[in-house]
């Protein structure tokens, strides 16, 4: 930047000065007018200066500030890679510039709008000029905007004079820029996953169909193109209902919608047909998937159509017998065994009485003669089921009856089983234990204990029949007691014998000596003496008989002293009763020799002193009189004379 400088000092008395210009550099030439030129890089200010001096050595300075400015033209576009047509905003660096000069590259330019549209493809070179405070900056981009186009032309390859299913080739024939997506549409429900040049499609049914094609480039300009082509063929739109049905159901067909037919035909899939417009047809006897079919045709071509497939049960009942044979009996026992398909239920029958709903039932008896209806109903999860049903002749059983009369008897008694059935049949018995003798009718038996009797005959078939009868045996009775053996008790002391049989009997005890009962199983007995107790026992059949050996202890003493002193010198003055095993004093009655009771007591422990009425009485002979009783609740009595010695 160059600056002119000039002294407009007024003083008279200046004497000279000097210019500083605040860069560094100094005139000293004492000119009134100076050129200087400043220089930098960057925006900044210099403070210059004149330095002036008077006659009297006096100085001064005054400063101005010189700024230099460095007006920028850098700018940027908000897109740089633009479809044709479109409008590109250029922003500046620096907005706070006096003017500015646009040119856009594409013939036009602008000191106002800082925008402009692009109608071409191609690249186009964009230029700024600034100003600002006299300073100029001009910048320019080369190619920086990049126009393209893109297009959707397409063609359509397909035979338009051909029935239905039609391929046909979709190309795309503009293909100059980079195409990064896009997609074909061949009809309103079918389009392609992305895009490619080249794309193919089958139409399946007739019409008239907009097809379309969109592509996008990489600098995101899109383009759509449409064609419309058209399918040519008899075709018709159906429905049946239901789609799941079990055999035996009817099916509904219904045509909802045609187009270019001349005539139809149902195909029902089982063999079955019909020129019913809406028909409705039954299933009988067939199982598994079908598609039912409906035949169309023009003066074009003939087609079929399908709807959806029909599903009929799969349910089939099918069982068979285990180690069948070829004769059964009534009462024989069979088991069946489970071979249905496509089933999830079972409802098993015989002679038409529910039996199980298990998948095997076990085995199960054929419950009468001539014939027996086995049948077995399978069902699906659909509640579809099927039947199927096997006979069993079933020959009667052989008849036999037993008879015995007698309600019971003793162990080595004879008694007679009559039988009733057909000498030509063949009888076993069983056990053969106890027989005495037998025939076709009957046996004679003697069993030692309750035995049943079973008689199985066998007819010319094979059929067998059972009967029995139990000969009761009245057992010996098995007998218990307590005391097992001998026992030894203490005189005064109570024991129970008690015995218990395995069944009822009558009971006799003896001898009637110190027994609570003669004719119960658990008397109390105490004998004061040694003794033997027999009992008898007798029911219908047997006498049996018990003994009960009891020996008596006396394990016990009473006694008194013959004398005592009672002088209060601290020995022998009370005289007491003293015994062994004494559990209670009863009474101790005391006697003067005119047989006046001097004393009385039942306190064991008390003892008499000698005194009556608390005086002392003279020495002499007394007679006493005690009772009293055993550990074992035994009365005992002792009475005697004693000396009273002073």
């Amino acid at each position: 930047l160059s600056v002119n400088f000039s002294n407009i000092s007024s003083d008279p008395t200046i004497a000279g000065w000097r210019w500083i210009f605040g860069d560094d550099d100094v005139n000293n030439s004492g000119a009134s007018t100076v050129n200087h030129e400043y220089s930098s890089l960057t925006p900044r200010s210099f403070n210059a200066g004149l330095d002036v001096i008077d006659i009297y050595g006096c100085r001064n300075i005054a400063y101005e500030t010189i700024t230099l400015y460095n007006v920028r033209a850098y700018f940027q576009a908000d897109d740089n890679t633009i479809c044709k047509g479109e409008t590109v905003k250029f922003i500046m660096e620096e907005s706070s510039v006096d003017s500015f000069i646009w040119n856009f590259g594409n013939g036009m330019t602008s000191k106002i709008n800082s925008s402009s549209i692009y109608n071409d493809v191609g690249e186009y070179d964009v230029s700024l000029t600034t100003y600002k405070y006299g300073c100029q900056n001009s910048h320019i981009r080369t190619n920086y905007i990049e126009v393209e186009d893109v297009e959707a032309d397409y063609v359509v390859n397909y035979s338009s004079d051909d029935c239905y299913p039609i391929s046909a080739q979709f190309q795309h024939t503009t293909t100059g820029s980079t195409i990064v997506n896009g997609y074909w549409k061949y009809n309103e429900e079918n389009y392609s996953s992305g895009y490619s040049q080249v794309s193919n499609f089958t139409y399946t049914e007739p019409g008239e169909y907009t097809t379309l094609l969109y592509v996008r480039s990489i600098n995101g300009c899109a383009a759509t193109s449409s064609i419309s082509i058209e399918i040519q063929g008899p075709y018709a739109e159906f429905t049946f209902s239901p789609d799941q049905i079990c055999s035996g159901d009817f099916v509904q067909f219904n045509i909802s919608d045609t187009s270019d037919i001349d005539e139809f035909i149902w195909y029902f899939g089982d063999g079955a047909s019909s020129t019913v417009f809406n028909p409705q047809h039954q299933y009988n006897n067939v199982r598994g998937e079908m598609i039912p079919v409906l035949y169309v045709e023009n003066d074009i071509c003939n087609k079929l159509l399908t709807y959806d497939t029909l599903h009929i049960s799969n349910v089939l009942a099918k069982f068979e017998i285990i180690d069948s044979k070829s004769i059964y009996c009534q009462n024989d026992r069979v088991s069946v065994l489970n071979n249905s398909d496509a089933s999830t239920g079972y409802i098993w029958k015989l002679n038409n009485e529910t039996i199980s709903s298990e998948i095997n039932p076990g085995s199960f008896v054929l419950n009468k003669e001539d014939f027996n209806s086995i049948s077995l109903i399978a069902f699906d999860q659909n509640n579809c089921f099927d039947t199927t049903i096997e006979l069993l002749y079933a020959y009667p059983e052989p008849e036999i009856i037993l008879t015995y009369n007698n309600t019971g008897i003793c162990v080595g008694d004879v008694v007679t089983i009559d039988m009733a059935t057909n000498s030509n049949n063949i009888i076993e018995w069983n056990p053969d234990k106890g027989i005495v003798s037998s025939s076709y009718n009957g046996i004679i038996v003697n069993p030692e204990f309750t035995t049943k009797y079973v008689a199985k005959v066998t007819d010319g078939n094979g059929c067998t029949n059972k009967d029995s009868v139990i000969v009761f045996v009245h057992p010996i009775p098995v007998v218990t007691r307590i005391p097992v053996g001998d026992t030894i008790i203490s005189i005064g002391q109570t024991i129970s014998l008690i015995v218990n049989t395995s069944s009822t009997v009558n009971y006799s005890w003896s001898p009637d000596e110190s027994i609570s009962c003669l004719k119960c199983n658990n008397p109390r007995v105490n004998p004061e003496k040694d003794i033997t107790y027999y009992l008898t026992m007798t029911d219908q059949c047997y006498e049996l008989t018990e003994e009960f050996n009891i020996t008596v202890i006396k394990d016990y003493t009473l006694v008194l002293a013959d004398a005592f002193t009672p002088n209060d010198d601290g020995e022998n003055d009370r005289i007491y009763v003293q015994g062994k095993n004494i559990a209670q004093l009863i009474e101790f009655k005391i006697y003067n020799r005119w047989g006046n009771l001097v004393y009385s007591s039942d306190d064991i422990d008390e003892g008499w002193d000698g005194t009556y009425q608390g005086r002392k009485l003279k020495a002499d002979t007394y007679s006493y009189f005690v009772r009293a009783y055993t550990n074992h609740n035994h009365e005992v009595f002792l009475k005697g004379t004693f000396m009273l010695i002073e």
